[in-house]
Order: structure tokens, then C-alpha cells, then sequence
């Protein structure tokens, strides 16, 4: 197999690629045909950790923290690491109302890759005075 051509991006390349093993075995290539293929963008990295400790006072009761503009990855659990709510809109945790998540006992919630141009997280516990630590990066 020959190197690929640095000159052409690599969806180019791809596309290449499968017609020529396609005509090789005797299949058809279909042009503007959509597979499907999405290749992630480049995402810049996060080089600032930021640590958040948000006390849940009372139980049943909805607290939040909004994240830094640009976050690219958090990660929230309790401190002792017990079952909580989480949602990403405000009024859903507290009651509980559908939609929200419940973090199991020992887990956390985390995400990466992210790109929001803002981000509020909600959460809520079942039992009084429990402590969410947050750490994101910028």
C-alpha cells in the first residue's frame, strides 16, 4: 500500500482509499455518497485545573456551580462519595422531576471533550449536609 498524500486531507484520503478497494473486488462507487464518517475536530488542551467545594446545607434542596467559559472537562461527586442527583437545567434535581441523573454510590459524574460556551451544573442529595467537589479544567 502506498503512503498517504500529505497534500490531500485525510476524508480525501479515506474516500481513495475505498474506491480503489472497491474497484479492485468489482464494486461500484457512488460519488457524493455519505458514510457516515465524521472525524473529530481538533480540541485544544486544558491546562487549569479549577477545584470547587459546594456544601448541600439541606437535603432535597438544589445547589449548583457554574462552571469556567471554556471548560473542557469536569468531573463532580460528594465528598463521601454517596448517591446523588444531577441535571444540567435548574428545577430538575431538588423534587426529584424527570429528567435528571442519579449518581450511584461511588461513582462520579465526569465529562471531557467538552466545549460549551457556558455550563451550570445542579445537584442535589437525599441527605443534609454532604459536600460536591468539582474540579475543572480550562
Amino acid at each position: 500500500m502506498g503512503k498517504i498524500r500529505p497534500e490531500l486531507d485525510i476524508a480525501t484520503t479515506v474516500a481513495d482509499i475505498v474506491t480503489t478497494y472497491l474497484t479492485q473486488f468489482g464494486g461500484t462507487v457512488q460519488t457524493g455518497l455519505d458514510i457516515g464518517l465524521e472525524l473529530p475536530k481538533k480540541v485544544s488542551k486544558a491546562t487549569t485545573p479549577v477545584i470547587y467545594n459546594v456544601t448541600l446545607t439541606l437535603a432535597d434542596t438544589e445547589y449548583s456551580q457554574a462552571l469556567s467559559a471554556n471548560v473542557k472537562k469536569f468531573s463532580v461527586h460528594l465528598r463521601d462519595f454517596t448517591a446523588f442527583r444531577f441535571a444540567y437545567v435548574t428545577g430538575k434535581v431538588a423534587g426529584p422531576t424527570a429528567p435528571y441523573l442519579t449518581i450511584p454510590e461511588g461513582s462520579e459524574k465526569t465529562e471531557e471533550l467538552i466545549e460549551p460556551a457556558s455550563l451550570t451544573l445542579y445537584f442535589a442529595s437525599a441527605v443534609a449536609g454532604k459536600i460536591a467537589e468539582i474540579e475543572e479544567w480550562v
